[in-house]
């Protein structure tokens, strides 16, 4: 737009040239004789064209575009810095791997989704089998709690009675398989299939379903391209699997948990067992797994020298290749349990049987190696191939892998609809199994109207998809279209009542050039879409498909290989690091550990991208070229490009909590309100008229009637006035900036002013230059009052309209940024969403302090407080932690609970007088030292606790601990209750680097004494001189405090002070005691409170610190 615009101009003055040089009888014939470049008016008008786009280069502001991509760039560090979308188990973050695409995350309209690892946990458990019509398994599914939920049923206990209930059955089962299975690779832990019905059919020899129940797990043991580990010397029955998929992994691991384990493979054997029986089979050829033949077959020689061919894959494909003449009565049973399977949300398989005979395995095995050599079609002769084996086959029975959702995603789900997003999940379950994990998720809902598409043919697809287009359209009426006839905004206007379940035969058939543009119009009327037993092209043909046919920005997320075309189709490319590889990732614009973190992406830091952006390109039109070069040189490199870049990268319509609090914001990134065609042209009246006002009113200040210095001198010359328009035109563009800033922080305040004053203080430098024409200017105009009252006038005139109109559109048509920024400015939207302002935390702080002064080490007098803290930072997924705290004192100046010698809690006034007589005192004789500090032996009472009972009625969830007391004075139900015990640490380590900071005497050498100081460490010992020094963290320097025990081997005493390091370590990283001379000397140590305080963190998520310091 703008290089067009230049080229216009530039047209305009060549045209306007030529005409003026036509005309006759003007003062240029006159003053202007052989000014010219040529005399042929036309050549001349060629030349002035050229000219004329040196003259208007600044129109196409390529600095700014520079500038830009140093914003994505900006903007693409602070993703990736980002710690809530850190995610600790891979230990990553959110990784861009595309840096100047994060404008579009802000607005995405579209996300297509695939669902095994991506929402999923892709870890697998064997939950439910099928054997001849009978199904095995115990325990509920997340999908099934989720259904009987929707339908108002009773699903019995609450969940803790059924992992309770589940408990009991395991342990029942695994009794009867000790007596009665032999299996010495049996994985107590690992066990997922739970039935003790199943134990005790397969280890009663007579049962008629034994040799059934036998033949089922074999073929799992047989028919896979698992690898199995060399077991450790030391555990030999321990054997653990490395697979392709998660899939084939669970299925190996539940025939060696049920008695059936793989033991090894090399390339002329395969070793199993057999309810403790040995066998060893010779696999034969391996018909690989692939999307389109949706089943995978080992052809294998068993120890008895039959040829069995086992398959096992998707129900649609086994089914229609069972033996004609199979029982109908198994095959009847066996899908009623599938159904029933994928009702629960269960992914199926079947699994299936034939034997072979040697000339029928010689003559195949003769044409698959010839497929195999082919050079043309080889995939299509070896598929044809393969279906000259698998047919005629017996089933033997069904497995059902439970595959549970990842943590936040039902919630995250939610959130994306809110904010207008619309998710297609594509995936290869079947149809009845991906509905209900759509409902678990949260895409699928009880008020939705689900149209479900599922037809052999096209006729039969098209029927189905033009139903659904008549029953949208007699409710909400056709949906909006342009005069292409595109759709616009499809979906807005369904109140989000509709959606379509589509199987893969029929997504074959409605991606078909006749069909492709009614799916389309169905699928966007929807407000979810689940594609069923789709192929990787297909996933990438749909993403296609919406994002040409309705010219949306789309958006792909998954976990495997089979997404990378999805991801690659895509505007935007997300991909998850899972336990099927990084393929996904490494083919994405951005790579993260979870779904739920995609919420961030979009709703935060998407939305900032676009809005920083497109308030970056409103301010990059002005222009000004009346004055000397340097200025036109200077202007978007130095002067105007910090203020813009640092308002494209920090800027905050609003803050992160409220954005994830109001999805909904993110649906003007959607529709493209913030930057359109209609602001386009709006901003580039603005800058015509802000150009205009920064050249005619230095003209008219300058230009008419001489202005005179201080000095007499005149300063009406080209110079002055261009000067004058230069710093105008710097002083009204960085304050147009400031106007549209809305988040101002310190660099932003820096940046604005710095790069404002550099114009004026390149003035004088310039200058100052004699050689140069621009040299004494500064002399000339800086003193005079016109000069300054010129700038400030026609800065005010140029940006004053912008923000009267700003300020009335925001007090009069506030958008519902402006509404939620004042709400959260006031502190109204802090209070509802119950977030506490930083006054308010160093209030309660305070107060807390002031409450329990015991808690808070006084470091200011001789009364100094023995303190010890082991911290380690981080936290689990789940953000669990725990404060600890126990006292020990030695007389009644803690007010805190305390353990007694039984572990329970006594008061200040029960605490025995010696050490001896308390061994969970600090120095008691049970007591191990660390750092010279004695430790009790015995694990202390946790005050607070992270409590997952719901009826705590706490924000945070802290209670007391059983076995322990409230404090009183502390609010359990406050979020800020752990302040109370974080303050003495937070105390301590400010005394600490007070103390680095002053300028103390340290003493360096061991065997110093200290004034006044003499003993060996017994209580009532005189005292040691308050300071610091660093003590390592073995035994061998450290320090014990006064009466609290015989200090070890070279461990400090209050009479003697510790070698000294020339500098000392920071607070977080080395440990400190008292050896610096400083106030309190002379107090008796020995009667003082002994205090400490412990934060123990679950997990280890950042790695952290260790560190203690004795004061």
């Amino acid at each position: 737009m703008n290089f067009a615009i230049l080229v216009v101009l530039c047209l305009l003055t060549a045209i306007l040239h030529g005409w003026y040089r036509s005309l006759t009888g003007t003062s240029a014939d006159f003053y202007e004789q052989n000014s010219e470049a040529s005399d042929n008016n036309y050549v001349d008008s060629v030349i002035i064209f050229f000219s004329s786009l040196l003259v208007f280069q600044n129109i196409v502001p390529i600095s700014l575009y520079i500038t830009v991509e140093i914003v994505k760039t900006i903007q693409a560090f602070f993703i990736f810095q980002d710690v809530e979308m850190y995610y600790a188990p891979y230990n990553t973050p959110c990784v861009p791997k595309t840096w100047n695409i994060s404008d579009d995350l802000g607005q995405i309209e579209y996300v297509f989704s695939d669902k095994t690892g991506t929402l999923t946990q892709n870890i697998m458990e064997f939950k439910k089998c099928s054997i001849q019509g009978v199904s095995f398994g115990e325990g509920l599914t997340e999908a099934m709690m989720g259904a009987a939920k929707r339908e108002g049923q009773d699903i019995g206990p609450a969940m803790e009675d059924q992992e309770e209930h589940l408990a009991e059955l395991k342990e029942k089962m695994l009794d009867t398989m000790r007596h009665t299975i032999n299996n010495r690779y049996l994985r107590e832990d690992k066990m997922t299939l739970i039935d003790p019905v199943f134990a005790s059919r397969l280890g009663n020899p007579s049962d008629p379903l034994r040799p059934h129940i036998i033949d089922f797990f074999r073929a799992l043991a047989v028919c896979h391209s698992v690898l199995s580990d060399a077991p450790d010397p030391t555990k030999p029955y321990v054997l653990d699997y490395k697979a392709e998929s998660p899939d084939e992994a669970a299925l190996v691991a539940a025939a060696r948990d049920a008695g059936f384990p793989f033991v090894t493979k090399n390339n002329n054997s395969l070793d199993i067992e057999v309810l403790g029986t040995p066998e060893r089979w010779v696999p034969l050829r391996l018909l690989e797994f692939n999307s389109s033949r949706k089943r995978m077959s080992v052809v294998a020689r068993s120890p008895t020298g039959k040829v069995v061919l086992f398959c096992k894959g998707a129900d649609s494909v086994i089914y229609g290749r069972l033996d004609p003449n199979h029982d109908e009565a198994i095959k009847t049973s066996t899908l009623k349990d599938l159904e029933t399977f994928a009702n629960g949300g269960l992914r199926t398989l079947c699994i299936a049987s034939r034997d072979m005979s040697e000339e029928e395995y010689v003559d195949w095995s003769k044409k698959y190696d010839a497929a195999s050599a082919a050079t043309i079609d080889r995939d299509g002769e070896i598929e044809k191939a393969c279906d000259l084996v698998e047919h005629s086959l017996t089933i033997l029975g069904a497995t059902a892998l439970e595959d549970k959702l990842q943590e936040g995603v039902p919630d995250a789900i939610a959130m994306l609809h809110r904010a207008g997003i619309k998710l297609w999940i594509l995936t290869g379950d079947k149809l009845q199994t991906a509905i209900e994990i759509g409902y678990s998720c949260n895409l699928l809902t009880n008020d939705m109207e689900v149209m479900i598409i599922s037809a052999d043919s096209e006729d039969g697809a098209r029927a189905q998809i033009e139903a659904g287009l008549n029953k949208i359209a007699s409710i909400v009426g056709p949906p909006p279209t342009t005069a292409g006839g595109k759709i616009v905004n499809p979906g807005m206007n369904t109140g989000a009542t509709f959606a379509v379940v589509i199987d893969g035969d029929s997504l074959r058939f409605a991606l078909q050039p006749s069909l492709k543009g009614l799916f389309l119009s169905l699928g966007t009327q929807c407000a979810a879409v689940i594609c069923c037993r789709v192929s990787p092209s297909q996933k990438a043909l749909t993403v296609k498909l919406v994002k040409d046919g309705c010219n949306a920005m789309c958006l792909s997320i998954g976990d495997g290989a089979n997404d990378v075309a999805m991801i690659q189709e895509a505007n935007v490319g997300v991909g998850l690091y899972g336990l099927e590889g990084s393929q996904a990732a490494m083919s994405a614009d951005y790579a993260f550990g979870q779904f739920r973190y995609l919420t961030r992406l979009l709703l935060v830091h998407g939305r900032w991208s676009y809005v920083r952006v497109a308030d970056m390109h409103a301010n990059g039109f002005d222009a000004t070229y009346l004055f000397e070069y340097t200025f036109i040189l200077m202007y978007n490199l130095f002067y105007t490009s910090l203020p813009v870049g640092i308002l494209g990268a920090f800027d905050q319509d609003v803050n992160p909590k409220a954005a994830m609090a109001f999805p909904q914001l993110y649906k003007r990134g959607i529709a493209g309100l913030n930057y359109t065609r209609t602001r386009f042209w709006f901003y580039m009246a603005d800058g015509l008229y802000q150009s205009a006002v920064i050249f005619f009113i230095p003209m008219l200040a300058y230009g008419y009637g001489a202005s005179w210095s201080h000095e007499g001198k005149d300063t009406n010359c080209l110079y002055d006035y261009g000067t004058a328009v230069a710093a105008s035109g710097v002083l009204a563009a960085n304050s147009y900036v400031g106007i549209n800033e809305r988040y101002w922080t310190v660099i932003t305040w820096v940046v604005n002013v710095a790069s404002t004053l550099l114009v004026f203080i390149w003035i004088p430098i310039y200058s100052s230059l004699a050689a140069l024409p621009y040299s004494g200017v500064a002399s000339v105009i800086y003193p005079t009052f016109m000069f300054w009252m010129t700038v400030l006038m026609t800065t005010a005139i140029a940006i004053g309209p912008r923000w009267l109109v700003s300020a009335f559109r925001q007090s009069y048509f506030p958008r519902d940024t402006d509404i939620i920024r004042e709400a959260w400015i006031t502190g109204q939207l802090k209070r509802e969403l119950n977030i506490k302002s930083r006054k308010e935390r160093k209030r309660e702080k305070r107060r807390a302090k002031e409450a329990h002064p015991d808690i808070s080490p006084d470091l200011t007098d001789g009364r100094s407080v023995i303190s010890q803290f082991q911290k380690t930072y981080g936290d689990d997924e789940r953000g669990q932690y725990e404060v600890a705290a126990t006292f020990s004192p030695q007389k009644d100046y803690s007010r805190s609970p305390m353990m007694s010698e039984d572990g329970g809690v006594r008061t200040p006034f029960s605490y025995p007088p010696s050490p001896a007589a308390n061994p969970h005192i600090w120095g008691g004789p049970s007591s191990p030292t660390i750092n010279g500090l004695s430790r009790p032996s015995v694990p202390p009472p946790l005050l607070l606790r992270q409590s997952s009972d719901p009826a705590v009625p706490s924000p945070l969830g802290l209670a007391p601990n059983p076995g322990t007391a409230p404090v009183s004075g502390i609010d359990y139900t406050s979020p800020n209750a752990i302040d109370t015990y974080s303050t003495a640490e937070a105390e301590v380590r400010r005394e600490v680097r007070r103390m680095k900071r002053a300028s103390m005497e340290i003493d360096r050498y061991s065997g110093m004494e200290s004034p006044g100081a003499s003993g060996s460490g017994s209580r009532g010992s005189p005292s040691l001189s308050r300071g610091i020094s660093p003590v390592k963290r073995s035994g061998s320097g450290s320090a014990s405090p006064a009466g609290l025990g015989t200090p070890s081997k070279g461990v400090v005493s209050p009479g003697r002070l510790s070698p000294v390091r020339a500098s000392l370590d920071d607070p977080d990283g080395d440990v400190f005691a008292s050896s610096v001379r400083g106030k309190g000397q002379g107090q008796d140590f020995g009667q003082d409170s002994h205090w400490e305080d412990e934060v123990r963190t679950n997990g280890s998520r950042g790695g952290g610190y260790q560190g203690g310091y004795a004061v």
